[in-house]
């Protein structure tokens, strides 16, 4: 069997050598033209044949004024080392031309040189002008004019200066080191023949620049781009390769100015445009732009944590953002009521530190809230809060009366009121917890205390909602201090020898006396008696004799310790 084979394969080479040797004989057999290389006007130029059949004789001129002839015999050139011919009286217009050379070869036929006119080459047409980096790649379709040697290719630089790059013979050339990002450039690529006789300048073609900006508020991108020069009807489509994954078709976008939204905030993309000739399969790249449509946190929401201080009557506002976002510049709102409050869009400037900010006074139990605007000029409003107003007095000698009000909470529900008594050293003393209704308590000053003044403040808790965060929020209100004001009781009538012989009001809260005047006088206005002593009394006797029975009038001043005074006048009975 292998034998077969060897057999075989040696019979099929040796017809495959004599079918090439036959072929090669037949070219051989066939008298070889001039290559007619140009026709520059009406000369003619052409590279001089080889042939070894036998002697030639001349090289013959064809001519026609159609590419389909009918040819016919111009002239014959029997100098056979010319390569030029100058046809005289040309009848002008566009002639075809080719050559045939004549030799002493009885038998063979003549071959026909490449069919030439006296026109110019026609001009190359560019199939796309693409960014690539700092480079611009050309490509165009070849001449249709078979005398094209070589082109030319020409850039128009963003000022319109024409310069002439290079000349080459392939179909594409590479333009380097260019601002594709920044500018757009022209191309035009002009066939030669090997007379130089140049193609006229074919149509432009003109790169894309992209151009891109991301808007952080709305989460569109603009695409700013010039249109695509050099196709008769252009389809543009944005590519776009996100967080380094394969590039992908966006969407169909028109120039000059195109705003979308299909680029998703949070992210890396290189972007690119295609613009697509609808009349064929080429296209042209534009350059590539990376875009970031990173954002930073913004400022969505203010919510409200506490008001007050504890141990003070300081009006301080504790706030949080979402994401602790810096809330710029913020306003307040204070109003009297939470309708008030609610439809202020305006406020008063005022400064923060950190996340806290302290307001001026703040009484009534009026409403609050805190107005920032975000960097798109949103305008962000906190919840609305409400102030706890404590007030407190003396009920009597021995208890003090304390009153509030409930509060209104935005997105907060108060869980109970606890109220305190504030120690002079500091320490808070819970002394009332209330969880209805109710707002107001009594306070017992205990026995033997000798304190000028009590203090107290009144603490709310919240069970606060900040957008999705569950927190504790607590609202203290202003500190009031009740002081005990010095004051008397008088009696109206006194007997000099009964159980008390002298008149003496009875002074309560005297530890909180800073002065004390005392005047009696008979009915006709004459002073009987003065003391600024508070223990001393009148015994009913002048320059120590015993007064008449009878009416008298006392004027009684006293100042407190906290600067509040009484003045008093009340008539009274001596009795003997």
């Amino acid at each position: 069997m292998q034998k077969y084979f060897t057999t075989n394969m040696y019979k099929s080479a040796l017809w495959i050598l004599l079918l090439l040797g036959t072929w090669s004989n037949m070219l051989q057999a066939q008298i070889v033209a001039p290559e007619l290389i140009c026709v520059k006007g009406d000369t003619l130029r052409w590279n001089l044949p080889v042939n070894t059949c036998g002697a030639m004789t001349s090289y013959n001129i064809y001519t026609a004024n159609s590419p389909a002839g009918p040819f016919t015999l111009l002239d014959q050139v029997t100098d056979l080392n010319s390569m030029e011919y100058i046809r005289l009286n040309s009848p002008g217009g566009t002639l075809y031309y080719y050559m045939t050379a004549s030799a002493n070869c009885p038998g063979l036929s003549e071959l026909h040189s490449d069919t030439l006119d006296n026109a110019s080459p026609e001009p190359a047409r560019i199939t796309y002008a693409s960014v690539l980096g700092t480079d611009i790649q050309l490509a165009w379709a070849a001449s249709t004019s078979p005398e094209t040697f070589a082109y030319i290719i020409f850039r128009e630089e963003p000022n319109g200066t024409i310069v002439r790059l290079d000349t080459v013979m392939s179909l594409n050339y590479t333009d380097s080191g260019l601002q594709t990002d920044r500018d757009k450039y022209g191309y035009y690529v002009t066939a030669v023949d090997r007379c130089w006789v140049s193609s006229v300048f074919p149509d432009k073609h003109v790169t894309v620049v992209l151009r891109t900006a991301f808007d952080t508020c709305t989460y569109s991108t603009t695409l700013d781009f010039n249109a695509y020069q050099g196709y008769t009807a252009t389809t543009y489509e944005l590519w776009a390769s996100q967080n380094g994954a394969p590039e992908q078709l966006v969407r169909v976008v028109n120039p000059p100015v195109s705003q979308i939204n299909d680029l998703l905030p949070g992210n890396n993309f290189v972007l690119r445009i295609k613009s697509k000739d609808n009349n064929s399969a080429n296209a042209a790249w534009s350059n590539q732009i990376m875009l970031n449509t990173h954002i930073a946190p913004r400022l969505e929401s203010i919510c409200i944590t506490g008001l007050g201080v504890a141990d003070s009557s300081i009006n301080r506002l504790t706030f949080q953002t979402n994401s602790n976002v810096p809330p710029g510049k913020l306003k307040a709102v204070i109003e009297a009521t939470y309708e008030a409050a609610e439809n202020n869009l305006s406020g008063d400037n005022i400064s923060t530190s950190g996340s806290s900010t302290t307001l001026s006074t703040i009484s009534n139990g009026q409403f609050m809230k805190l107005i920032s605007a975000d960097n798109c000029g949103n305008v962000i409003p906190s919840n609305i809060v409400q102030a706890i107003t404590l007030s407190g007095s003396l009920a009597n000698a021995r208890s003090i009366h304390l009153k509030w009000n409930t509060i209104r909470w935005e997105n907060g529900v108060v869980q109970q009121y606890d109220v305190y008594y504030l120690h002079p050293d500091g320490t808070r003393e819970l002394i009332k917890t209330v969880t209805d209704a109710n707002t107001e308590a009594d306070f017992s000053i205990p026995n033997g205390e000798n304190l000028t003044a009590y203090c107290f403040q009144v603490t709310a808790s919240i069970d606060l909602n900040c957008g999705q965060a569950q927190m504790d929020a607590l609202a203290h209100s202003n500190a009031v201090c009740v002081e005990k004001t010095a004051g008397f009781f008088a009696p109206n009538a006194f007997k000099r020898s009964g159980i008390t012989p002298q008149f003496k009001p009875v002074i309560y809260f005297p530890e909180n006396l800073s002065s004390f005047d005392m005047y009696i006088f008979d009915r006709w206005g004459k002073e009987m008696f003065h003391t600024t002593d508070p223990a001393k009394g009148w015994s009913g006797r002048k320059d120590n004799v015993d007064a008449p029975v009878g009416n008298y009038i006392y004027l009684i001043r006293l100042q407190s310790g906290n600067g509040k005074s009484i003045e008093k006048k009340g008539s009274l009975i001596l009795l003997d």
